[in-house]
């Protein structure tokens, strides 16, 4: 059996061992994130002079298409070269007018919804009432506003997109450029 100084030292060792490698680990990944930062560094200039075109063409293609609405009765929207444009129905807005009088209506009318259409709070919750059919929503005293058509330019490839809108939301990039 070994003395408890030994298994100290084994202890002690095994922790050195470990800290040890833990650094390394830690340095490796630090050096990844700086060698990321200098490559965006280095293409944000010209990513952001393709961002500026690319908006500058969705406006056009957006009053494009808002000063030809007639075009986009049938069908209401086309897709060329992967931009998908047109109209397309709003999702419009819920919105509660007498919030008190709805809280009542939900609890008299849709006991059993009340867990998923009001916080605890006693709000109505707006996501909750987008579920219900617009004949429910005027029995519960809500109406929607902002249905009517809205003009589309979105690219297919929305993965895309949202890539291109991390990467130019990254602010403490946009600190170090500045």
């Amino acid at each position: 059996m070994k003395k408890d100084t030994e298994k100290q030292k084994d202890l002690e060792q095994l922790c050195r061992n470990y800290s040890q490698a833990h650094s390394v680990l830690a340095r490796k990944i630090s050096d990844v994130h700086e060698e990321i930062g200098k490559v965006k560094r280095r293409h944000l200039y010209r990513i952001k002079a393709s961002a500026s075109m690319a908006a500058r063409l969705k406006s056009e293609l957006l009053e494009y298409v808002g000063d030809h609405l007639d075009e986009f009765e049938k069908p209401r929207s086309r897709t060329f070269h992967g931009v998908k444009v047109g109209l397309q129905k709003g999702r419009g807005k819920v919105v509660c007018a007498n919030k008190n009088f709805t809280i009542r209506a939900i609890e008299r009318r849709h006991p059993e919804l009340v867990d998923v259409l009001l916080k605890t709070t006693r709000t109505p919750l707006l996501r909750g009432l987008q579920q219900l059919e617009a004949r429910q929503l005027a029995a519960l005293g809500v109406e929607i506003v902002q249905t009517g058509s809205k003009i589309i330019v979105r690219h297919v490839d929305s993965e895309i997109e949202k890539m291109i809108d991390a990467y130019m939301d990254d602010e403490a990039l946009q600190e170090e450029v500045a």
